[in-house]
């Protein structure tokens, strides 16, 4: 009892330096303004075509007419690094992380839980406040494959329930999209080793998914681009395997890399 205790009040002290953290703050604030500026650009819209807009196909996730939504896109890695992914680099420079390590054997996996956590509010977070805001004047209703609103079609995935259930589709997505933030966290996190810089764990990440992202367009296997994956507009085609294999084999090889190998190095080193 008393060993679930300790590991349970480690891990609540690790949520609270976590989202108490400067980099989380800034991650927040960027997100916000993000979800700001686009529900101005929606709302200017609105106003001049009051009667053609639904809710569902213009918040931020979905409407890729504005350069918010593509901005969004191409900063997740970056929104989902900020908040801790740095952390381990910080407290073995610090000395903290030792300490850590000496009191508690469970602190790989708990920094490695709470890091994906962390990545996984900070990508949603833009999403959900843009939508709460983007309702007060849009309505949900139910979109129409022919009203050249939106790219997806009965083919595209969860086509169907996009034009059934918009609201369930918008929340299947977000499942999606949050396991993907997490993912973007944790590579972070794996790669703190190699980069031993905080700027470079969030750029160098996001060039290389940009620049793959545009090769696997302009190759026609868009399908493999990572930020399609998350793109709930759809406006490239994508599929169920690539994202299932994206999502499994990155948590297979950072968690696997962090709580089992890493450990053993460090106490190896020690």
């Amino acid at each position: 009892m008393a060993y679930r205790k300790g590991v349970v009040r480690l891990f609540l002290v690790e949520l609270k330096r976590c989202f108490s953290s400067k980099g989380f703050k800034i991650s927040l604030a960027v997100g916000l303004l993000i979800s700001l500026m686009h529900t101005w650009e929606i709302y200017g819209l609105y106003r001049e075509f009051p009667n053609r807009m639904l809710l569902t196909e213009r918040y931020l996730g979905a409407d890729y007419y504005y350069v918010w939504h593509s901005l969004y896109i191409w900063l997740t890695p970056i929104l989902a690094a900020l908040p801790y992914a740095s952390s381990f680099l910080k407290d073995r420079e610090t000395g903290y992380w030792n300490q850590l390590a000496v009191r508690s054997s469970n602190i790989y996996i708990i920094r490695y839980m709470v890091i994906f956590l962390s990545g996984v509010v900070s990508v949603l977070i833009p999403l959900v406040s843009n939508i709460i805001l983007v309702a007060t004047f849009l309505p949900v209703g139910y979109p129409q494959a022919m009203d050249l609103q939106t790219s997806l079609n009965n083919a595209s995935i969860m086509g169907n329930l996009h034009f059934t259930s918009p609201l369930l589709y918008t929340i299947f997505f977000w499942i999606i999209i949050g396991l993907f933030g997490g993912l973007f966290a944790c590579v972070s996190l794996s790669l703190s080793s190699a980069l031993r810089n905080s700027f470079n764990l969030m750029i160098y990440p996001t060039f290389v998914l940009i620049f793959w992202n545009l090769i696997a367009n302009q190759e026609s296997i868009t399908q493999w681009g990572i930020f399609n994956m998350i793109d709930e507009g759809q406006p490239y085609r994508i599929a169920w395997k690539p994202i299932i294999i994206v999502l499994l084999c990155g948590y297979l090889v950072t968690f696997t890399y962090f709580t089992a190998y890493k450990r053993k190095k460090d106490i190896l080193e020690v």
